[in-house]
């Protein structure tokens, strides 16, 4: 039996105005450099709140070989990646979003 890898890391602890990304960040590998969330993603920023539903598809952050030591694919940089991802492929393309 083949478990998938999984990648949990702890998000930043938000402030006392609720800012911020809140919980654990959970993922599942589903093929190469490609992950799927295992739960929703929440984020507050100070005029809006972004959800990253379960499910939803990341690279983390995607960047040259060149550069990947500088964008680590862990710890720290996992949710503010996983948000990016979801913001533009989902909802800068359906309109939600400035950019």
């Amino acid at each position: 039996m083949t478990t998938e890898p999984t990648l949990t890391a702890t998000a930043s602890v938000p402030t006392a105005a609720a800012l911020g990304f809140v919980g654990i960040t959970v993922v599942r590998q589903v093929e190469g450099e490609n992950w799927v969330t295992v739960e929703p993603l929440r984020y507050t920023a100070t005029r809006q709140r972004f959800e990253v539903p379960a499910g939803s598809s990341t690279d983390f952050a995607s960047v040259p070989r060149v550069f990947a030591w500088l964008v680590p694919r862990s710890g720290a940089s996992v949710a503010p990646a996983i948000l990016h991802d979801y913001l533009w492929r989902v909802e800068a393309p359906a309109g939600r979003i400035k950019y």
